[in-house]
């Protein structure tokens, strides 16, 4: 671990710290981890106000070891009964803690980390967000490929954003031939003014959501269908919930609109296939096999400053309908040690394109979600659902063949 001396976060440490002590509930914690940073800590905290440290969590530690005198204990050996969180000590290597956390001591246990200053935690446990509730700018980012049919309401519906926080647009125009520039820019700067555009020359879902990566400079990244019209508190809910919980990633509400009359023969267990996430109007941590949309999801840019970014063997190029880039990722999110997020009041509507009701397209999308499947077995070997997840949804594709 390298040496830390001094750092450009010291006053918002000593004010996490601070906040800590004044959190309900947090008054004894552990530091985990032995080295140099635990050095410099200590003494930077010194008569400082905060928690009680009751101890030292090292995965090396020996019989009687203490330091500054505190115990210093294996994650296995702590009495998790006498601590109320675990504080990180270290700059370098908090996802390796927490996931160590998480192994021993369950999702229960507040985990604090000094350079993030939005723990993970339950619903229930107290919010530390001292560091994250003065940075909520956001940056919109709207992959567009060939369609701009709705990019005029959807940059009037931007426009219209109300208590919605300090946010620019960033559209990543993937692969577009000149006349789609051309229509795009201008329908987003008719009613939004300034917006940011950039260019990425790699034909890929993917590929554009990476550059959006790049190009995003501020704590929260959300991502936008151009297909999809956010309601007019969807950004200040979004960005407001994420922070209230203390997410790291996030995905709203996104509920279909259907601008023709729909088909009888269209069953609402279709309607997956359509890109829909509605668990109601609550805020609350995904369970089981639960999922976000990529048409309205929030990410906080802190998740991808270690070089996390989407598949580029997965997601639409073009009119291949491969998908389960977005699940890729966030299954190495919560690998990492944190929860995705559900934010019910955060909504879109998602346009249904007439084109795309009909068997013959539901056939392709079926059939692609088969070769999704496939290929994030062999980029993702953590997941262990795809079996299963893949007979239930071809027997829900066999038995809709009987309504066609």
């Amino acid at each position: 671990m390298k040496q830390t001396t001094t750092s450009p976060c010291t006053p918002d440490i000593l004010a996490l710290w601070a906040h800590l002590a004044q959190a309900e509930g947090v008054r004894r914690v552990y530091l985990f981890g032995a080295g140099k940073h635990t050095d410099w800590f200590l003494n930077l905290i010194h008569n400082q106000p905060g928690p009680a440290i009751v101890g030292i969590l090292d995965d090396h530690a020996l019989d009687g070891q203490t330091k500054n005198g505190l115990p210093v204990l294996c994650p296995e050996t702590a009495d998790r009964s006498s601590c109320d969180a675990i504080v990180f000590s270290t700059d370098t290597f908090q996802a390796v803690f927490r996931k160590r956390c998480r192994t021993v001591f369950g999702d229960t246990i507040l985990l604090v980390d000094l350079y993030q200053p939005t723990p993970q935690h339950s619903a229930s446990s107290p919010v530390i967000a001292a560091g994250i509730a003065a940075g909520n700018e956001t940056t919109v980012a709207i992959c567009i490929h060939k369609r701009t049919k709705h990019l005029a309401e959807l940059a009037q519906s931007l426009a219209n954003q109300k208590e919605a926080p300090p946010f620019e647009v960033l559209c990543v125009l993937n692969d577009s031939p000149a006349e789609v520039v051309s229509a795009a820019r201008a329908a987003m700067t008719k009613c939004l003014g300034k917006v940011r555009f950039v260019e990425e020359p790699h034909a890929g879902l993917s590929h554009a959501r990476n550059r959006a990566i790049e190009e995003c400079h501020v704590p929260w990244l959300v991502f936008l269908d151009d297909d999809a019209i956010p309601r007019e508190h969807w950004l200040a809910t979004l960005v407001s919930e994420a922070v209230r919980v203390g997410a790291m990633a996030a995905g709203g509400r996104t509920i279909l609109r259907w601008d023709f009359e729909r088909p009888e023969w269209f069953k609402p267990n279709y309607d997956h296939w359509l890109s829909i996430a509605d668990f109601g109007p609550v805020t609350r941590p995904l369970v089981g096999k639960e999922f976000v949309v990529g048409a309205n999801v929030i990410y906080h840019t802190m998740l991808f400053r270690d070089g996390l970014r989407f598949d580029t063997r997965l997601g639409r190029t073009g009119e291949d309908l491969i998908s389960d880039e977005e699940t890729v990722l966030n299954n190495a999110i919560r690998r990492a040690g944190y929860n995705i997020y559900y934010v019910g009041e955060a909504i879109v509507d998602h346009i249904v394109a007439p084109d795309r009701v009909n068997p013959q397209w539901l056939t392709k999308r079926a059939f692609a979600q088969g070769r999704s499947y496939r290929l994030r077995y062999e980029v993702d070997s953590n997941s262990a659902d795809i079996k299963a997840e893949t007979e239930r949804r071809l027997s829900l594709f066999w038995s809709s063949l009987s309504t066609f």
